[in-house]
């Protein structure tokens, strides 16, 4: 026993290096695991958030509202975040050009033909009659000179109406929603109907 103690003694200096070494490797072990928590955590609320977001959409989506014809309009623009962007007109603050690397590819389906478009929505994709100022220009009836407008913001596209006298609806599956002038969100196979011409919508990474 003694010479253990002798040896404990001689060596008292590399023993206390080597506690404290063993203690600072726990400890960061012990960060981690509270970082890599922390993490998961944020990632699980916003996973929920994103879901509670889609639910009021469908919700919204659902609810009648009387005097639209069958027709169901939000008030609320659900999933539009406009802080820490560049203004835009009329209020509307916009991506800067090149910052998202989205493509929204449109199918536009009249009586007479079909065309397809692949556009870049952080340019913002203007759409009416109205042939020189528009991306894309159709000449049908319901149809304004500046109809809606499609931009992104981040890695997410909305759809805003602007025409005050002709609707902008969007189809999701078996249900629709007129979209007013704030915004909604669009997700692929969306439709949206503007008089009786429609685009489907297809977001490209």
């Amino acid at each position: 026993m003694s010479s253990i103690f002798k040896v404990i003694e001689e060596h008292q200096m590399a023993l206390c290096i080597i506690f404290l070494l063993i203690l600072l490797v726990c400890i960061i072990f012990m960060i981690r695991e509270l970082t890599n928590r922390r993490r998961k955590k944020k990632e699980l609320e916003q996973a929920a958030e994103a879901k509670l977001r889609d639910e009021k959409l469908n919700k919204a989506i659902l609810n009648d509202c009387p005097g639209t014809g069958g027709v169901k309009e939000v008030y609320v623009p659900y999933d539009v975040d406009y802080a820490n962007t560049g203004s835009g007109k009329d209020g509307t603050q916009k991506a800067k050009e090149g910052q998202s690397h989205l493509m929204v590819q449109l199918v536009e389906r009249t009586k007479l033909s079909t065309r397809k478009f692949m556009l870049n929505p952080a340019r913002t994709i203007r759409i009416g009659s109205n042939l020189r100022e528009n991306d894309i220009s159709v000449l049908e009836q319901g149809i304004s000179p500046f109809q809606c407008e499609i931009f992104s913001m981040g890695e997410k596209v909305y759809v805003r109406n602007l025409s005050d006298e002709n609707p902008t609806v969007l189809r999701r599956k078996k249900e629709q929603v007129l979209v007013d002038k704030k915004g909604l969100r669009l997700l692929s196979d969306d439709i949206i109907l503007l008089g009786e011409v429609s685009y489907r919508i297809t977001i490209k990474d």
